[in-house]
């Protein structure tokens, strides 16, 4: 009984291991992610700026 506990728990830690690598890989991507988008968000916004502010000195 008590190597059939200990095989179980290995395999639970290495489900847990596998689950964990997975998750950082994720979170990892879902940054870059957020990292470019914002990075689109600002270039977009200062083009916006950029826009009005010449708007703003031909009047």
């Amino acid at each position: 009984a008590i190597k059939r506990r200990r095989r179980k728990n290995q395999v639970r830690r290495m489900l847990w291991l596998q689950e964990r690598k997975h998750t950082e890989k994720n979170l990892h991507r879902e940054e870059e992610l957020t990292r470019n988008l914002v990075g689109l968000a600002g270039g977009a916004a200062g083009a916006q700026c950029n826009l009005l502010f010449t708007e703003k000195l031909r009047r």
